[in-house]
């Protein structure tokens, strides 16, 4: 009997053995051909030919992750099926020096010695030699939200204040401003939440960590904005990224709905686009009877009363005097905490100005210092208490662009003694950092527009979290996705019940948590893997917003203005590079061919009206043994055409922009064929950037088709392909690699790997390898690509 039953296990495991070896091998033999078949597609009506390629597949993703690195150069992967490909990802770094000139210096006044405002065992005291001013701010209930009549009560300081209730105060000291702002321990709202939390847990029949999802929204910051100005705050995120602690997301598709900050944020912080917002409440801030309108509807769709309600403590800070997130939220906001009041004193009674161009200070720190000490203290004093935090800080908020600078170190420095809190404290948070739009005013170019229309969207999360919910894979993909406000709503929503959940939600939950959403709804992030199909119509976005150029393009004939453009474009070209003595570097055009000439209307305010004309160069390369390859370079023409008077405005900088080098110049005087119009040249080689040792090629725009010679080097184990070509007196380029050095790597090389030397490299070569010359070769000797001029 004992045999019989022996045999019968033994026959099942079989069974299954050979079951999951066939599964194997099928699932081996389905991604080995993806694998191969997902090559770069290059859409006809693309001006732009290179674009950054991942794998979405599952057991490939992570993988790219370990391997991508926080970087402004990033960009979403494109496939056959991807209905949004934008065109540009905002003012790309080439022309940062003039979109974004002159770098200000901007400081606040230090404060005398011995002058100071502080608050200490409930009492609010002002240190001041002379006979100072003060202002004491009110409880929680007369905060009231955005424009409005303010009377600020002004004493003179004769000995110190008890001010219990109060969370700021205003000093004024001789010509000296002052100011403080704190959070007072709100014990009801600890209470209010400990309870609802304990209950439900309680019902669950589980142990939660304590959960804070913080939003810190930067108003204006786009993303190309954060990697231009944020450096200490990238490099802290990369270092958390490759960390075991968080996990660390750049969403790279995140389309703004307008460009202004009330149509982003009424779906995102309620869940309703600003004129659904309107009909739901059909009241008016200026009429006081009304407000409770705008309160019922707070009450129902706002994300911070429903985190409320899933016991939260919650509080609410935007930097603002005046009525834009107030048009949908109304007066009164709904939370625990709420900082309103102190920014309308502050416009009021000191220099504070939210639209000002250059510094801006209260007191003697920008206004951004006090919004994150007073989020900070918040979060320490509900320590092991589920918190939702909102704060919108409006230091980006200005033409230049350039003041973002001045948040980097407080905001990185916050970031860190945030995030080390809660681990230290066995906590998990989800910390959002967002714009709610880009910024360039009067965009005439693609380029600038889909600046603005490109918010910084970031989310840091403990990486217990993700791994709880098995959601890294989700994200991964989703960070090259286009995403709507509408998606973020929900996406948030859902994190409210992240302590009471176990595992990831099943269909039926899913279902259940999206129909508890409004009719117009967007997919949750976390959970969903979204389709590379969505495009602007399908989420609701509207064309003029809309980032993704597939199929904005209209062809057009290559009629005589386009031929002259091109002729004009390639003789001043060549001339300049035979003036500038180039000629022993660049190669002189002398065969090209238009390919097509492309336009794109956007019916936005400023009507930005683009044309592209595409110039197909023939091009020759040789490798080391004189055999000729064959290639096409590609020359674009960029013609921006502006709307009326746009150029008068001083901060527009594309006039500028068409007139920095000499090649420009001559282009731009020359060239009449449409009134006022702004010309730039491009060129994208087969091969990618080129060094030139000491040749400075601006003056042509960097326009040049370099002499240029490929080799083929091997190198050592531990080396880099940037050694091995340095080594060599060449260059290394991070591309993809010539088909001919595919073939001769693998009929010379991967072939004839009887001892597995070249394994390294087997994937990747078979995957359209991109040469990464940074990257360090530890179980194989590197093949590279090297070049010389």
């Amino acid at each position: 009997m004992k045999i019989i039953v022996l045999a019968i296990i033994l026959t099942c495991l079989a069974g299954v053995v050979f079951t999951i070896s066939v599964y194997l091998i099928t699932r081996y033999d389905s991604l080995t051909k993806n694998h191969l078949t997902n090559k770069e597609n290059l859409n006809n009506n693309q001006p732009k030919i290179d674009y950054l390629i991942f794998q979405d597949k599952e057991p490939l993703t992570s993988e790219i992750k370990k391997r991508l690195t926080l970087s402004r150069q990033n960009e979403p992967y494109t496939s056959e099926n991807k209905s949004c490909i934008p065109t540009f990802y905002g003012i790309t770094p080439e022309h940062d020096s003039i979109y974004f000139k002159p770098k200000r210096t901007f400081t606040c006044p230090v404060l005398s010695n011995g002058v100071k405002l502080n608050f200490e065992k409930n009492k609010t005291i002002l240190t001041c030699p002379y006979r100072g001013s003060i202002y004491i701010g009110g409880p929680i209930t007369e905060e009231i939200f955005g424009s409005y009549e303010f009377f600020d009560y002004w004493n003179l300081y004769e000995s110190p204040i008890s001010s219990p209730n109060s969370e700021f105060a205003f000093a004024k000291c001789s010509i000296e401003n002052l100011a403080i702002l704190h959070n007072n321990y709100n014990y009801s709202a600890a209470q209010r939440a400990k309870s609802i939390t304990n209950l439900m847990t309680k019902n669950k029949g589980i142990k939660s960590r304590p959960l804070t999802v913080m939003i810190i929204s930067v108003d204006s910051m786009s993303r190309q904005n954060f990697y231009r100005h944020l450096t200490q705050t990238q490099n802290l995120l990369q270092k958390y990224s490759l960390s075991e602690l968080f996990s660390v997301y750049d969403f790279m598709l995140n389309n703004a709905e307008d460009w202004t900050t009330v149509p982003n944020m009424s779906p995102f912080l309620n869940g309703y686009r600003i004129d659904d917002n309107k009909d739901n409440v059909n009241g008016s801030l200026k009429v006081m009877s009304d407000w409770s309108k705008f309160e019922a509807f707070q009450n129902k769709t706002s994300l911070w009363k429903h985190f409320e309600r899933q016991g939260f403590v919650t509080m609410f800070l935007c930097e603002s005097s005046n009525d834009f997130i107030s048009q949908f939220t109304g007066r009164k906001i709904l939370t625990d905490h709420v900082v309103a009041n102190f920014w309308r004193v502050a416009a009021k009674s000191t220099r504070f100005n939210e639209f000002s161009t250059g510094s801006q200070c209260i007191g003697s720190m920008p206004p951004h210092n006090y919004s994150l000490n007073y989020i900070k203290e918040y979060f320490k004093n509900y320590k092991g208490i589920n918190r939702f935090a909102f704060a919108q800080i409006n230091t980006a908020h200005e033409e230049t662009c350039n003041r973002l600078l001045t948040l980097d170190k407080p905001l990185s420095v916050f970031i860190k003694e945030t995030l080390e809190f809660a681990n230290d404290n066995n906590e998990d948070i989800i910390m959002i950092i967002s714009g709610d739009h880009g910024r360039y005013y009067k965009a005439l170019t693609l380029e600038s527009f889909s600046e603005k229309m490109i918010p910084a969207h970031f989310i840091v999360a403990s990486k217990n979290l993700i791994e709880k919910f098995n959601i890294d894979q989700n994200l991964v993909h989703n960070e090259n996705m286009l995403i709507s406000r509408l998606d973020w709503y929900a996406t948030i929503k859902h994190m409210a019940s992240f302590p009471y959940m176990t595992g990831p939600p099943s269909k039926a939950e899913m279902q259940e948590f999206y129909d508890s959403l409004p009719e117009k709804r967007g997919k949750d992030v976390f959970f969903e893997k979204l389709d590379e199909m969505r495009n602007c119509e399908s989420l609701g976005i509207s064309e003029n917003v809309c980032i993704c150029d597939n199929n904005a393009f209209t062809n057009l004939p290559i009629s005589e203005k386009f031929k002259d453009i091109a002729f004009t474009t390639i003789k001043k070209l060549n001339y300049l590079i035979k003036a500038k003595n180039f000629e022993k570097n660049c190669k002189l055009i002398t065969n090209y061919q238009i390919s097509e000439v492309l336009k794109i209307v956007k019916e936005s305010k400023e009507k930005l009206e683009n044309y592209f004309i595409k110039l197909l160069i023939p091009d020759t390369i040789l490798d080391e043994y004189e055999n000729p390859k064959n290639m096409t370079n590609t020359i674009v023409i960029y013609i921006y055409v502006p709307f009326k008077d746009a150029l008068k405005f001083n901060y527009n900088k594309n006039r500028e922009l068409s007139i920095r080098n000499e090649l420009l110049k001559s282009i731009n005087n020359e060239l009449v064929t449409f009134e006022n119009t702004v010309y730039d040249v491009v060129l994208n080689t087969v091969y990618g950037k080129v060094i030139f040792s000491e040749i400075n090629m601006d003056e042509i725009n960097n326009v040049c088709i370099p002499k240029i010679q490929k080799y083929i080097i091997e190198g050592q184990n531990g080396n880099s392909c940037k050694d091995v070509c340095e080594n060599k007196n060449y260059f290394c380029l991070n591309k993809k690699l010539f088909d001919n050095t595919l073939d001769f790597m693998d009929k010379k090389y991967l072939s004839l790997d009887s001892e597995g030397k070249y394994k390294e490299l087997m994937d990747e070569i078979q995957n359209d390898y991109k040469q990464k010359c940074e990257r360090i070769f530890t179980s194989s000797s590197p093949l590279c690509e090297c070049f010389s001029i």
